[in-house]
């Protein structure tokens, strides 16, 4: 679920820069304007159905019991950190790169999500705890 929600993000956000690009370039796109409702659309249901709760499920089933206070409380403040920097630089990254390379760089940062949890993030589903620690290697 978490590999299909994340490459659904990464073609949204990547369908999102391309009419920004091409709006931007001059190239009317009066005939494609419903080409960011769909982005959006897609955008919002593919991070709702797994790249967004998924995320969250995983600290919860990764991190053995004696540290799992410590470590979600840590992933929170990372978390709330880097979207308050991502919001700060939105206007900034806006201005000096176009909104529609901005989208495109928050397409290649979801393309690397993609490929982490291809490679690297292991299926729970009917798994216990400790069997999870065990094929995770951890203490």
């Amino acid at each position: 679920m978490l590999f299909f929600s994340t490459i659904g993000v990464c073609v949204s956000l990547f369908i999102f820069g391309g009419y920004f690009v091409a709006k931007s370039n001059g190239i009317s796109v009066s005939s494609l304007s419903f080409v960011p409702f769909i982005g959006m659309l897609m955008y919002g249901v593919m991070n709702s159905v797994g790249f967004a709760p998924i995320s969250q499920v995983i600290l919860g089933e990764i991190f053995p019991m004696q540290f799992k206070e410590i470590v979600n409380s840590l992933c929170s403040i990372v978390f709330y950190i880097s979207t308050f920097l991502m919001l700060m630089l939105y206007p900034y990254m806006r201005d000096a790169l176009g909104l529609g390379a901005e989208f495109w760089i928050y397409s290649a940062f979801a393309l690397l999500c993609t490929i982490f949890s291809y490679f690297y993030v292991i299926e729970t589903k009917g798994k216990t705890l400790n069997e999870i620690i065990a094929e995770l290697n951890v203490l």
